[in-house]
């Protein structure tokens, strides 16, 4: 029993070592929604393709916030302040729309014949925290 301790504890140890060595930051310190790099979502360009570079800007943040679970939990307040005013905030765009739904384009959706948009759709339970995120196309 104390063998398995003592290993448990050296392996936990390695994991803090290698995140040191690697700059200092571990996983938790990279999906702070404080570290979530809003001027670059804001930026103009940020939903566009980049040819032989991979999804857009905007894709690969929210590919992050999802990955890492960031937004789970936060307040509308917090949300708006990090990803700005939602795409379907104005009452005559429906795409994606249901009382406490939030959509953000992404650009082109990814694949091949990528022909339709793809969003980052947050969802709101209560409270007016954030109970679910997702990709979607239309």
């Amino acid at each position: 029993m104390k063998a398995l301790l003592f290993v448990s504890l050296a392996l936990v140890g390695v994991g803090a070592v290698v995140a040191f060595a690697a700059g200092g930051s571990t996983r938790a310190d990279d999906c702070s929604l404080a570290r979530f790099d809003s001027r670059a979502w804001a930026d103009k360009d940020s939903a566009r393709e980049q040819p032989g570079r991979g999804p857009s800007t905007r894709q690969r943040l929210a590919d992050q916030l999802i990955e890492c679970e960031t937004l789970l939990g936060a307040r509308r307040t917090q949300v708006w302040g990090s990803l700005g005013r939602p795409d379907n905030y104005a009452a005559q765009d429906t795409r994606f729309y249901e009382e406490g739904t939030w959509s953000y384009t992404l650009g082109v959706e990814r694949g091949f014949f990528g022909i339709d948009d793809e969003h980052l759709i947050v969802r709101f339970g209560q409270a007016a925290r954030v109970r679910s995120t997702e990709l979607a196309t239309d």
